[in-house]
């Protein structure tokens, strides 16, 4: 509510369009109905549009906020998108931020975890900001007060069945104690800094020993791979393993080590869908055959290929030795990164081969090409 308000009396002293209200039900409280429609009547006094969206479905299993608060980011994202929205608010405090801090030490998090929210950021197409992170929950309630706006409580933010309300109310005891919510808020800044150096640390990394290739694998030079601290390896070689799979994953760090000692004892390891093959003085990384989803959905395989119309299925390449052309050898990469490659079902034709000549017939894409990789290390 109080970023109802604030972004309202901006719009109106820059004479700026004004802002665009959504509120959500998940349809897990009675209540919402009710309070959804005090939401919209507040926008609408302030001469404001709101829209309602309802948001269902099963999220009663597993972490219900978390569950909820994924589905309210893609509904969000979908009605901006659908009305040519660039911007979107959220309204994060630094009560937020402190709380977050707290739910993360307890889960033994690192740099990344601990580091604080950003108040500015692109994603999904569009820009998501912040502007309440210097602000406390218990500021903005005073200021509301003083303006004469009413709010409504939400009842799970008592329900001491969910973790972070039993965090929220120790931090009084906490804060007796010296861990103020904006002594968390620095500690996350501090993060925040030193992931922002890593993050440079990992792209130049990924500059100086990583070479992605046509087929959508990448070669590492292990030499200069193994020259960088561990922290920075285990950054990039997750990046990468996304690059080539296409999905947002981080694994656990305890898996990413133990792959990590298993190629520098010169042996391959699997990891969340990729092979990590090191070969003489080179780390090959590429798409591992078992873990490919050759169903085509929107003409997408696997996540990675735009296959042509005309292909009705896709399988894999199993790269026995009379299936591989013999110019293929000039590449240099083993047969595992054949063995991920689509191949059409009907005509067992291979569907991509990176010369000008079998693209053109074959009409297959690969949709990170290996230009892609630079500006998707920076990006994820």
């Amino acid at each position: 509510m109080a970023l109802m308000h604030l972004v309202q009396r901006r719009a109106a002293e820059r004479s700026s369009p004004p802002p665009r209200i959504v509120t959500i039900n998940h349809g897990l409280r009675a209540e919402a109905v009710e309070e959804c429609a005090f939401v919209q009547s507040s926008a609408q006094a302030l001469g404001l549009n709101c829209d309602i969206l309802d948001v269902g479905g099963d999220i009663s299993d597993g972490n219900l906020q978390e569950e909820a608060r994924n589905s309210r980011y893609a509904a969000v994202r979908d009605w901006a998108t659908q009305n040519d929205i660039k911007v979107v608010a959220t309204g994060h405090t630094m009560t937020d931020q402190a709380e977050t801090v707290l739910m993360r030490l307890a889960r033994g998090s690192g740099v990344d975890g601990l580091s604080a929210m950003a108040s500015d950021r692109i994603q999904h197409g569009m820009r998501w900001v912040r502007p309440l992170l210097p602000f406390s929950r218990s500021e903005l309630r005073d200021w509301l007060t003083e303006t004469g706006a009413t709010w409504v409580e939400d009842p799970s933010n008592e329900d001491d069945a969910f973790h972070r309300i039993k965090l929220r109310k120790a931090m009084p005891m906490l804060e007796e104690l010296g861990f103020s919510e904006a002594r968390l808020a620095e500690t996350a800044r501090h993060m925040q800094r030193t992931r922002d150096a890593l993050e440079q640390a990992v792209h130049q990394l990924s500059l100086e020993c990583a070479h992605p290739t046509d087929f959508g694998s990448v070669k590492f030079d292990l030499e200069v791979f193994c020259l960088a601290p561990v922290e920075v390896q285990t950054r990039l070689l997750t990046k990468t393993m996304s690059w080539i799979t296409g999905e947002n994953f981080k694994p656990r760090y305890a898996s990413l080590r133990a792959c990590l000692e298993q190629v520098m004892q010169g042996k391959t390891s699997t990891l969340h869908g990729v092979i990590l093959l090191p070969k003489g003085d080179v780390l090959h990384l590429t798409r591992e055959p078992n873990a490919v989803k050759t169903n085509l959905l929107d003409r997408l395989w696997d996540n990675r290929w735009e296959l042509p119309p005309e292909v009705m299925d896709a399988r894999l390449l199993f790269p026995d030795r009379g299936e591989l052309p013999e110019e293929w050898a000039e590449f240099g990469l083993p047969r595992t990164v054949w063995a991920s490659l689509p191949v059409d079902s009907a005509s067992g034709r291979l569907l991509f081969l990176p010369s000008e000549d079998s693209l053109s017939q074959s009409g297959a894409r690969l949709v990170r090409g290996r230009h892609s990789f630079t500006t998707y290390q920076t990006s994820h």
